[in-house]
């Protein structure tokens, strides 16, 4: 079997190859329908500017699964999130894998249940990071 590293990279590609905006897109209309108080978090945004913004996020979060180590991106895109400027629930965070793998399973033909590990597993420590500015 391969990797969870390896299979996660091969869907990550599947799902935004040929067109990684439609992903990003589907991926936030997933989280807005997935809570009424997400929805209303985002009811003022820029949802293209979002988009563009969501990209480059996933960028420093698959870098930090693979060293450990935040970027100061990540660390300023934590601290936005987390109790300073936004302060987004910590619970928010999981509502967001789980869209992100419900948009994965749509975008990505060969989808299956060690496809979706793979992304539990490369997302969690970036996430957890994430979680670590929260108030708890």
């Amino acid at each position: 079997m391969k990797t969870y590293r390896k299979l996660f990279n091969n869907s990550f590609q599947r799902a935004i190859v040929p067109d990684h905006h439609k992903f990003y897109k589907h991926f936030c209309q997933n989280l807005v329908a997935a809570d009424p108080e997400i929805a209303e978090l985002f009811a003022k945004t820029d949802m293209e500017q979002q988009i563009d913004m969501l990209i480059q996020s996933m960028t420093h979060i698959m870098a930090f699964s693979a060293t450990l180590k935040p970027t100061d991106e990540l660390k300023k895109i934590a601290k936005l999130h987390g109790s300073g400027e936004l302060t987004i629930p910590a619970k928010y965070y999981d509502v967001w894998l789980d869209c992100m793998i419900k948009t994965v399973e749509e975008f990505d033909p060969k989808f299956d249940e060690h496809i979706e590990i793979s992304w539990r597993i490369l997302m969690a420590p970036g996430l957890a990071y994430m979680k670590s500015f929260c108030n708890h």
